[in-house]
């Protein structure tokens, strides 16, 4: 080894070798400070993002609390509904019963009195041939023979009174 060697390889002094690594370290702080930026500029980004997806969510489900109120209206009014129109039915049906119960009992009472009708009818022309009989004896007018012997239909009246009506 020659001392050329030796003076040429002469050790850096500490001076220029800690201004080597305070201008490395300052570069580095300079990427730093701009990744740091950079990350701070994305953070601001992303509270914006979650910041309106936040009051979109919120939207939603007061969208949704709305549309859950009227659902439950609307079942609450077709429940209305349906009881109004049940209680309806149920009256119609009532009235039809009590209309059939009517019906039946006038049907009832004019077969009665239609077969007492017939009844008096018979009895009455069996009075008339015992009159005719004797008539022709007595020679005189009997009362009965006089009377109209037409049917008598009965119908009943508003309120359900059985009314007479003699049909010519």
């Amino acid at each position: 080894m020659s001392l050329t060697n030796v003076a040429s390889e002469k050790p850096t002094p500490p001076i220029v070798l800690r201004a080597q690594l305070v201008k490395k370290q300052l570069e580095e702080t300079k990427t730093l400070t701009i990744r740091l930026e950079n990350k701070e500029a994305d953070i601001k980004e992303m509270r914006k993002a979650l910041k309106a997806k936040q009051e979109e969510l919120s939207e939603m489900q007061i969208r949704r609390e709305l549309g859950e109120r009227k659902l439950v209206a609307a079942a609450k009014d077709a429940e209305v509904r349906a009881q109004q129109l049940q209680r309806r039915l149920d009256d119609a049906h009532n009235q039809l019963k009590r209309k059939e119960k009517e019906f039946e009992e006038t049907m009832d009472h004019l077969q009665q009195d239609i077969e007492s009708l017939e009844t008096e009818r018979g009895a009455l022309r069996d009075k008339l041939k015992l009159y005719a009989k004797r008539g022709t004896h007595h020679a005189v007018a009997s009362p009965v023979a006089v009377r109209d012997y037409t049917p008598v239909v009965t119908t009943p009246t508003p309120k359900d009174a059985p009314r007479k009506i003699a049909v010519n």
